[in-house]
């Protein structure tokens, strides 16, 4: 009981009220199958059955009542604590360190909201950090950065999201194989589908990023990717080398890049995009002038 963990007992209240697994997991962005573990876990931290079957109904047991009074009651105390510490101070904290995902920093709308920043909180010291999408969702989670600006990240508990704006990906290769681009489209699919082709790590924004829905769907990406990355650094290097295609958000690469590398264009091929997001811990103040700006 001393131990009860926060993550769980938030994944137990969304249960609670849905009483669907397959519909909380979506909701929470985990699989079915953490969900339930973490459900058996709390069970177990509490020594107690919190729910039961009823045919193909989940129904609450009497102490998975109980719990879902007290926890929506801790949740709404905690919700008056911070509202209340938030509104007895309009002080501006004296310095914000914002991770930003590699590349992003270069965007107008990302320079934008650097901007507002500095100028919105006179006084108050700026510093960001170029990581990686998966490095500024660390570094929210654990408390280390304010605010994070990065690809779309998995949802936790723990941190907020805003969606800030999307930007179109692209399918690129290597200048040494634009020559090779047939004109035919059933030909440009067939000689694309045999390349190797390199995929982001989940947490870029894109949904199922190692096999993309709508590529998928015209044939390609049928296969496990060659190379997986979290790094466009490491992904420029491998396409630069002529080994194959890669899915690429082309407002985050910049000119010098581009000159090795082309881009693919053609009317069969499906339009996708990638979110950018901002990101802080939901028990991070957010300033007055931060939130009036951007809409969270």
């Amino acid at each position: 009981m001393n131990n009860l963990n926060a993550d769980r007992l938030l994944y137990f209240l969304e249960l609670s009220r849905t009483l669907h697994v397959g519909r909380t997991a979506v909701i929470l962005s985990i699989s079915k199958g953490a969900l339930s573990q973490a459900m058996s876990l709390l069970e177990e931290e509490l020594g107690v059955l919190l729910f039961d079957r009823v045919g193909r109904r989940l129904v609450l047991t009497d102490k998975g009542a109980l719990l879902k009074s007290l926890a929506e009651q801790l949740k709404d105390q905690l919700d008056t604590i911070h509202s209340a510490i938030a509104s007895s101070s309009r002080r501006v904290p004296q310095r914000f360190t914002i991770g930003v995902t590699h590349g992003l920093e270069h965007l107008t709308q990302v320079k934008s909201l650097l901007g507002w920043l500095t100028q919105l909180a006179p006084g108050s010291q700026l510093e960001y950090r170029a990581l990686r999408s998966s490095e500024v969702f660390t570094g929210v989670l654990e408390r280390e950065l304010n605010f994070g600006i990065c690809f779309e990240p998995q949802s936790h508990p723990q941190v907020e999201k805003e969606i800030y704006f999307e930007s179109p990906v692209e399918i690129y290769v290597a200048q040494s194989l634009k020559k090779r681009w047939p004109k035919d489209s059933k030909k440009q699919k067939i000689w694309l589908s045999t390349l190797p082709f390199a995929a982001a790590r989940a947490g870029q924004g894109i949904e199922n990023c190692e096999r993309p829905p709508p590529l998928v769907k015209v044939g390609l990406c049928t296969q496990d990717p060659q190379l997986v990355f979290d790094s466009y650094a490491v992904a420029l290097e491998w396409l630069k080398q002529g080994h194959g295609w890669a899915l690429l958000p082309s407002q985050a690469l910049q000119g010098a890049l581009l000159k090795s590398l082309h881009h693919l264009n053609a009317s069969w091929l499906p339009e996708i995009f990638t979110r950018v997001c901002l990101i802080h811990h939901r028990r991070e103040k957010v300033p007055a002038f931060y939130s009036g700006k951007i809409g969270i």
